[in-house]
């Protein structure tokens, strides 16, 4: 993996895709967190606008267990939120997202394709690039084994309370 990515296009969120779908979850969240808690002295790192670089795979400097746990416990109350919205996305039954659930389902089923795709879809809702792939390769590793129904039927029963 490279340490700087930036991404601009499917391509480029596919690659990126591709690299995270090798961590385990909790490298992701890991990586979630320490994004996240870069926020407040570099702003441009979640990247608002998707043509500026972000670091995707950046590696987390390694200071003690402790240090690791507070950006996994961050990056799972990121998720957290963020996978209850994300569900209403995908699994929900409101028109006004119809026609982007549609979309996303309709995208040829793999994992990589669905958490690029689901990228792409919380990109265009106005999800920072740099947590919306890690977030979307989350989901797709966590609960697209199943078919669509089955899928949001064993997400709804793992949501966060």
């Amino acid at each position: 993996m490279s340490s700087i990515r930036e991404l601009r296009t499917r391509h480029e969120i596919e690659a990126a895709v591709e690299d995270l779908s090798l961590l385990n979850e909790d490298e992701l969240l890991i990586r979630l967190g320490n994004i996240s808690s870069k926020v407040a002295d570099e702003p441009n790192i979640v990247n608002l606008y998707p043509e500026s670089p972000i670091v995707l795979s950046e590696e987390v400097e390694f200071k003690s267990e402790q240090y690791l746990d507070g950006f996994m416990k961050l990056g799972r109350r990121i998720l957290s939120r963020w996978e209850k919205e994300t569900y209403d996305l995908i699994c929900g039954s409101d028109e006004q997202n119809k026609t982007e659930r549609e979309k996303l389902m309709s995208a040829a089923f793999g994992v990589g394709t669905f958490a690029t795709a689901l990228t792409m879809l919380l990109v265009s809702l106005g999800v920072a690039i740099s947590f919306a792939t890690l977030i979307s390769t989350i989901i797709a590793k966590r609960y697209f084994e199943t078919a669509h129904e089955e899928f949001c039927i064993y997400w709804k029963g793992n949501l966060p309370e």
